[in-house]
């Protein structure tokens, strides 16, 4: 799972991307959004993560950044 956070200057808002391959199939599974505050992206980003992976462990197989 990677996760892709950043600030927009332009429309002033929290920007924030999560995709994951899960090991079990191969299609890649992507969400985006964004906040107004940083606090609000990182409660949405945690709690879509979670929703993401469920019980499972993410998929840390990946090589690079």
């Amino acid at each position: 799972m990677r996760v892709h956070l950043w600030y927009s200057e332009d429309m002033k808002k929290w920007r924030w991307c999560i995709t994951d391959t899960p090991r079990n199939w191969g299609a890649t599974r992507q969400e985006t959004g964004d906040a107004d505050t940083l606090d609000e992206a990182m409660d949405i980003i945690s709690a879509t993560a979670k929703r993401m992976i469920g019980k499972k462990e993410p998929n840390a197989g990946w090589i690079g950044a």
